[in-house]
């Protein structure tokens, strides 16, 4: 049996803009609840920026080097989500979503990938077919992986 996912707290930003400074989809930036998330990528530099801005954006970060790492600590700790490469060393981010396929409760992978010898976009094609609930080809602005996670978490934001 996996572990639970944490529950979710809520980040205090400080306290709400003037209702006249506040329009349209900017009153629900101010309060935003946190999601634990392994995130799995074996490029250190690509992972530590990633892991600043999802703590930023008020997500708890449990970052792996590679797919073994990954599902280790998923299975230790669990998630609401995760985030994980595809070509990697050890365990490749398609054994990855294998494996989460069977994960009770189920939890939303979004895979992320730049080709490595293949073809980025091929790889998130079979990662489709395996189960991930989105796929972010590489490079991409951390603003649109903390837009999918929202997606996929809708009572996160």
């Amino acid at each position: 049996m996996l572990p639970q996912p944490a529950a979710r707290r809520l980040v205090d930003f400080g306290p709400p803009l003037p209702p006249a400074r506040v329009t349209g989809r900017a009153s629900a930036i101010v309060m935003v609840l946190m999601a634990r998330i392994v995130l799995i990528e074996d490029n250190v530099g690509l992972r530590t920026i990633l892991a600043e801005h999802l703590a930023l954006a008020g997500h708890m970060v449990i970052e792996a080097a590679d797919g073994r790492e990954g599902l280790d600590r998923f299975r230790r700790v669990g998630a609401d989500l995760v985030v994980t490469d595809i070509v990697m060393p050890e365990t490749e981010g398609m054994e990855v979503l294998r494996e989460l396929r069977s994960a009770r409760p189920p939890v939303p992978v979004i895979a992320i990938s730049g080709g490595g010898l293949g073809s980025g976009k091929d790889y998130l094609a079979m990662a489709t077919v395996l189960g991930a609930a989105k796929v972010l080809l590489k490079p991409f602005p951390s603003a649109v992986l903390i837009a999918a996670i929202a997606e996929l978490l809708p009572g996160d934001t």
